[in-house]
C-alpha cells in the first residue's frame, strides 16, 4: 500500500503587503508582487489576489487562496509561495482540487508516481504520468519489452509481432529483428518497396540469386520456375534437373560433350568428369600431356613423370623428357685427343682439383718413357701445355696422381737406379713441379705399380715390391711437403705373387685391394692400414672362384668400400663388383656388371655421391674399346653398357674421376698409329 507524504515548500514567492504587518511598502501599484528568484534578486510578478486585497494580514498570515501553492508570511510581511509537491518526490502537482497547477506529477499523493518513475508491469497503472498504461503504452495489445513482453516499439501501435503495417523503411514494425523493406534479410528489398525480392519471407529467393536448383521454384525472381536448359539437345541439362543420374552438362553448346560421352583423342573434357586427363588414349597417366598416339609428346602414358618438357631425373636411365635419348650416363664429347707427340703416351691417372682435372701419364716422346702432366678444363679443353715431370736416365712408368687440396702429388716407378724404385713429386695447381723428385723405396729388386691416396694430411702409397723374393704389397706415407714418414710397411706375407694394388682413404684409415696367387688361381684380397701406416687385422679374401680375378679398383663412398675387378669365372673375363664395410666385411652379394662375348678387362671405378660408375676396355667389338656403366649404391646395375670409343685400333686402360657434376674419363688409344691419351666427359643428363 502506498502512503501519502507531508506537504513541502518547493518554490518561494515574495509579495509586498499594502498595509499592516510592518513589511516594506510595495513599490508597485495594484496586484504586483516581487518574486525572489534563485539569485536573490526581486522581480515583479502578478498575484492571484483581488484588487486592493492585502497579502499579509495583521496576524502574520498570507491572504492567498490559490490551491496550487502553499503560502507563508515572512517577518518582513512578505508572502513566501511554494508550489504544491504533496508527496515530496521532487515533481510539482499537475492539479490540486480540480485546478490545473502546471506541474508534472499526475498523482501528487503517491511518491512512486512521477514522469521518471519505474514502469508498473503488474497493475498496468500509469506510473510515468504519460497518460498511458505502463505495460502497453501504445495500447496495441502487446506488453512492452521493458516489462518482459514482445512489443519492440511500445510508442507505436503499429509495431508488434505479426503486424501487417510493414512499411518501405528501415523500421521493424513486425518486431522480427529485420527491416520492413527486407523482411527476410537477404539483402534484396521486397518488390512493393522497389526491390526485386518476389518472396520477402524466404532468404533463398531473391533477384540477387542464380537459378541453380531443381525445386520448381522461381529462385531468381525472374518469373519462371527452375528452367531446364538443354540447348544442345543431348539429353543433359546444364543445371542437371533432367540429366540421367543428376549429372550436369559441362558444355551445353556441344552435343558431343556430356556425362558418359565417348572420349576423344584431345584435350577436351568430353565426359564432363572434371578433367580430360583421365580419358583413355589421351592421357592415361594424368600428367595433362597427350599421348604420342594422340599426337602429343607423352612417350610413356603410364608414367606421369615422363612426357615432353618434363625434367630429366639424372642417372635413372629413363627418358623423362621424351627426346628419344635415354638419360643416365651420357657422353658429352667425342673422344678428344690430348697428346700430340711422337712415341706412345699411356697409363693415365687423373684427379679432380675442384676446378679442373690433373692428368699424369708416361710418355716416350723423349726417346724413353718419362712422366708428363697436363690440365684439362671441365668442358674437356686443354689448359696450358704438357709438363715433363721426370728427366732422369731410364724409364719412368705407371704414374698415380692425387689432389691434396692445394696441389697434386704424383708417384711412379722409375728405373734410374738400375732397378725400378717408387718416386714421388708435388705439382702445383698450374702444373709446376714443386722441388725435386723424392725417392720413396730403396730396396733390391723391383718396386712397381704405385697407387696413391690423400688422407687430408698425408699421401698414402701402396705398390708391388719384389724385395722378398716374390711380389708383395708394401705401403709408405709421404707428408704434404713431400717428406717420407717412417719406414715401408709390408702388407702381404703369403706365398705366391701379390700385385697391382688399388688404395682409398676412408676418413680414418686406408683400404687397399690387390690380386694374389697364394691359392694358385689369382683372387681379390683386401686389407686395412691405419693412418700411421700399421696394418690392421688380417688379409680379407674377397673372391673364391676358380680362374683368375685380377686388376681391382677400390673407392670409398663415405660409408663403405666398393671394389670392381676383372673375373674369369665365366670362362672369359667379365667385370664384377662387390661392397665391403669399413671393417672389410662383404655387404650383399657380388654383382656381375658385364655380359658380353670377349674379354672385359682393367676396370676403373668412381663414386659420384649416389652411385658407382665403372669404365673398362672390352674386346666384344673385335678390337678393344672403352665401355662404361653405372650401378646403384647397393650394386644394382642401371641400364646397359655404353660404348665410349668407336675408332680402329685398341682403346685401353681407362682412368676415371668424378668432378661433382660429371665424370672425366681418359684412356690411351692406338687409332693414330701409336698410343695417345684421349679424353671424354660423361654426364648424367643431356
Amino acid at each position: 500500500m502506498r502512503t501519502k507524504a507531508p506537504a513541502l515548500l518547493a518554490v518561494m514567492v515574495v509579495s509586498a503587503c499594502d498595509g499592516g504587518g510592518g513589511g516594506p511598502a510595495d513599490s508597485d501599484a495594484g496586484d504586483i508582487v516581487e518574486v525572489l528568484d534563485s539569485s536573490g534578486e526581486v522581480s515583479d510578478e502578478a498575484t492571484d489576489d483581488g484588487p486592493g486585497e492585502s497579502d499579509c494580514i495583521s496576524d502574520g498570515e498570507c491572504d492567498d487562496t490559490d490551491p496550487c501553492t502553499v503560502d507563508t508570511c515572512s517577518e518582513y510581511g512578505t508572502c513566501l509561495h511554494a508550489t504544491v509537491d504533496a508527496d515530496g518526490d521532487g515533481y510539482p502537482a499537475r492539479s490540486v482540487g480540480g485546478r490545473a497547477c502546471g506541474g508534472t506529477d499526475c498523482d501528487d499523493g503517491d511518491l512512486a508516481v512521477h514522469p521518471d518513475a519505474t514502469l508498473d508491469c503488474v497493475s498496468n497503472h500509469d506510473f510515468d504520468c504519460d497518460g498511458r498504461p505502463d505495460r502497453d503504452e501504445d495500447a496495441d495489445g502487446h506488453v512492452t519489452v521493458a516489462c518482459g513482453g514482445d512489443d519492440c516499439d511500445d510508442d507505436s501501435a503499429l509495431a508488434f509481432p505479426g503486424s501487417l503495417a510493414v512499411e518501405c523503411t528501415a523500421d521493424d514494425n513486425d518486431c522480427n529483428g529485420k527491416e520492413d523493406e527486407d523482411n527476410d534479410g537477404d539483402g534484396d528489398s521486397r518488390e512493393e518497396c522497389g526491390g526485386g525480392d518476389c518472396d520477402d519471407s524466404d532468404a533463398n529467393v531473391s533477384s540477387l540469386l542464380d537459378e541453380d536448383t531443381c525445386d520448381g521454384l522461381d529462385t531468381d525472381c525472374d518469373g519462371a520456375m527452375s528452367p531446364v536448359e538443354d540447348h544442345d539437345q543431348d539429353g543433359y541439362a546444364v543445371n542437371a534437373c533432367v540429366a540421367p543420374g543428376g549429372e550436369a552438362d559441362c558444355d551445353d553448346e556441344d552435343d558431343d560433350i556430356h556425362p558418359g560421352a565417348l572420349v576423344q583423342c584431345d584435350t577436351v573434357d568430353d565426359d564432363c568428369s572434371g578433367t580430360w586427363a583421365d580419358e583413355a588414349g589421351a592421357d592415361d597417366d594424368g600428367d595433362t600431356v597427350l599421348d604420342e598416339v594422340c599426337g602429343g609428346t607423352d612417350c610413356d602414358d603410364e608414367d606421369p613423370m615422363t612426357h615432353g618438357g618434363a625434367v630429366e631425373i639424372c642417372a635413372d636411365w629413363n627418358d623423362q623428357d621424351c627426346d628419344g635419348v635415354e638419360d643416365g650416363l651420357v657422353q658429352m664429347t667425342s673422344n678428344a685427343r690430348l697428346t700430340f707427340a711422337a712415341g706412345e703416351s699411356g697409363y693415365c691417372s687423373v684427379a679432380w682439383s675442384g676446378s679442373e682435372l690433373g692428368v699424369a701419364w708416361h710418355d716416350e716422346r723423349d726417346g724413353n718413357f718419362e712422366i708428363y702432366f697436363g690440365r684439362v678444363a671441365p668442358d674437356g679443353t686443354r689448359v696450358g701445355t704438357d709438363a715433363r715431370i721426370t728427366s732422369a736416365g731410364g724409364e719412368s712408368w705407371e704414374p698415380s696422381i692425387a689432389w691434396s687440396g692445394s696441389e697434386y702429388g704424383v708417384a711412379w716407378s722409375d728405373v734410374r737406379d738400375v732397378n725400378y724404385e717408387i718416386y714421388f713429386t708435388r705439382i702445383s695447381g698450374t702444373g709446376v713441379e714443386q722441388g725435386s723428385d723424392v725417392r720413396v723405396t730403396n730396396a733390391i729388386w723391383y718396386s712397381l705399380s704405385p697407387s696413391m691416396a690423400w688422407s687430408g694430411s698425408q699421401y698414402g702409397i701402396a705398390w708391388v715390391d719384389s724385395r722378398d723374393g716374390n711380389n708383395e704389397i708394401y705401403f709408405a706415407r709421404m707428408s704434404a711437403s713431400g717428406a717420407k714418414q717412417g719406414a715401408d710397411t709390408r702388407i702381404t706375407n703369403a706365398s705366391g705373387d701379390s700385385t697391382v694394388p688399388s688404395i682409398a682413404w676412408s676418413g680414418s684409415e686406408y683400404g687397399v685391394s690387390w690380386y694374389d696367387s697364394r691359392e694358385t688361381d689369382t683372387e681379390i684380397y683386401f686389407a686395412r692400414i691405419s693412418a700411421g701406416g700399421a696394418k690392421l687385422g688380417s688379409d680379407v679374401k674377397v673372391t673364391g672362384y676358380m680362374r683368375a680375378s685380377e686388376a681391382p679398383s677400390i673407392v670409398w663412398t663415405g660409408s663403405e668400400y666398393g671394389i670392381a675387378w676383372s673375373d674369369a669365372r665365366d670362362l672369359n673375363p667379365e667385370i664384377y663388383f662387390v661392397r665391403l664395410s669399413g671393417a672389410g666385411v662383404e655387404v650383399g652379394l657380388e654383382t656381375r656388371i658385364t655380359f658380353s662375348t670377349g674379354d672385359s678387362m682393367v676396370p676403373a671405378l668412381a663414386w659420384t655421391g649416389s652411385e658407382y660408375v665403372v669404365a673398362w676396355h672390352d674386346i666384344r667389338d673385335a678390337n678393344n674399346e672403352v665401355y662404361f656403366a653405372s650401378f646403384s649404391a647397393t650394386g644394382l646395375k642401371s641400364g646397359l653398357d655404353k660404348r665410349l670409343t668407336t675408332a680402329d685400333g685398341d682403346s685401353v686402360h681407362p682412368a676415371i674421376a668424378w668432378t661433382g657434376s660429371e665424370l672425366g674419363l681418359l684412356w690411351h688409344d692406338a687409332r693414330d698409329g701409336n698410343y695417345e691419351v684421349y679424353f671424354d666427359r660423361i654426364s648424367y643428363c643431356e
